[in-house]
């Protein structure tokens, strides 16, 4: 046998965009295509009619996010829905939301969540630190310079975060 032959490449990247890739030779593609298909037809909702649906498939339902209309009047009643071991990253990400949901842009900054966590006793070490991880974790992306929203992983975690 060749290498070409002995040799099979699968990349699946079907929750983000509803592609799945296999590479090799066409018995062991059909084999796992074959193996597959189940899998294909419960999480595209094809039904088995062979095929991957055409719309990538949404990450969940949209239950594991949070709503804006989950949000109280009063900071701090939101605040103290949350777990008690929170981390500073965590404590921005959470007040980040409340201004989210707040204000008529549908944005925060980092000096206005820091003022909200202030206003009710807690010190970030460092706001701006803070605000960089949850753009590294993804859990929040730039709008324009300084201004900031949730993902939608970022509400899915704030979610989990809750009691």
């Amino acid at each position: 046998m060749n290498e070409t032959q002995e040799r099979l490449s699968v990349r699946l990247s079907f929750f983000e965009r509803g592609e799945i890739h296999l590479d090799g030779a066409p018995h062991d593609v059909s084999e796992w295509m074959r193996r597959l298909q189940p899998y294909i037809d419960r999480f595209s909702g094809s039904g088995g009619a062979g095929g991957v649906a055409a719309e990538p498939v949404p990450r969940g339902n949209g239950a594991d996010v949070l709503k804006e209309g989950d949000v109280p009047e009063a900071f701090g009643q939101y605040f103290h829905e949350f777990r008690d071991s929170l981390t500073d990253v965590d404590r921005v990400l959470i007040a980040g939301h409340y201004l989210q949901c707040k204000t008529p842009d549908r944005a925060f900054d980092t000096g206005a969540a820091n003022g909200l966590l202030k206003d009710q006793g807690i010190r970030v070490g460092n706001a701006s630190e803070c605000v960089r991880r949850n753009l590294t974790g993804k859990r929040i992306f730039a709008l324009t310079k300084g201004n900031f929203r949730l993902s939608t992983e970022g509400l899915s975690y704030l979610k989990e975060l809750r009691r």
